[in-house]
C-alpha cells in the first residue's frame, strides 16, 4: 500500500511527512541543488518503538555500570518488560529487550549507550511523556538494585539520568 505525503513549505525548506510510518525527511534546496538530511526535532507519537529501543540503551548502560551485565539484571529487565506490556498494554516495549540483548552481544559500553541516550534526550526530550519519565527512572533503580546494593557508579547515573529528565521537561 503506497504511503501518502503531505507537504508543507516553511521558508526555503520542503518537509515532506510519510504519513503511515512518520519517517521524516528535510530536502534542502542549496545553489540550486537538492539535499536530503533527516529531521531529528520532531517524533511522532507512533514511534514509540524509537522511544523504547532508547530507554533499551539507558537500561543496558545502568546495567553496564559496574562491569559487566549480570544475569539478575537481564532478568528483571525482562520483567520489568512484561509488567510493563500488562500495565500499559503497549507490545513496543519489547524494543528496549531488543535493543538491551543488541548491546548486550555487542559488548558495548556503558558510556557509549548512555550517550546514545543522551544524545535523544537532548533532540526530543520536550516530546517525552512524563509517564515515561517516571518509568525511564523506574527501571534504573530497578536495575541498580538487582543485586541488592546500588554502588557509586550507578548512583551516579541515575541521578544524572534524573537530572538529564528532569531539564527536558
Amino acid at each position: 500500500m503506497p504511503s501518502t505525503f503531505k507537504i508543507v513549505n516553511r521558508l526555503k525548506e520542503i518537509y515532506i511527512i510519510k504519513t503511515f510510518s512518520f519517517d521524516i525527511l528535510r530536502y534542502l534546496k542549496l545553489a540550486g541543488k537538492l539535499f536530503v538530511t533527516t529531521c531529528n526535532s520532531i517524533i511522532s507519537p507512533m514511534d514509540t518503538n524509537i522511544l523504547y529501543t532508547e530507554i533499551g540503551r539507558m537500561a543496558y548502560a545502568i546495567a553496564k555500570s559496574n562491569g559487566e551485565v549480570k544475569e539478575k539484571e537481564i532478568e528483571h529487565v525482562f520483567n520489568f518488560i512484561d509488567e510493563e506490556i500488562k500495565s500499559s498494554g503497549t507490545t513496543e516495549v519489547m524494543y528496549l529487550g531488543a535493543e538491551f540483548n543488541k548491546l548486550r552481544k555487542m559488548n558495548a559500553s556503558a558510556r557509549d549507550a548512555f550517550g546514545m541516550f543522551f544524545s535523544f534526550l537532548e533532540n526530543h526530550g520536550n516530546n517525552i511523556q512524563q509517564r515515561i519519565k517516571n518509568m525511564c527512572i523506574r527501571l534504573a533503580i530497578h536495575i541498580a538494585a538487582t543485586d541488592e546494593s546500588v554502588d557509586e557508579t550507578e548512583i551516579a547515573i541515575i541521578n544524572k539520568l534524573r537530572k538529564k529528565l528532569e531539564l527536558s521537561s
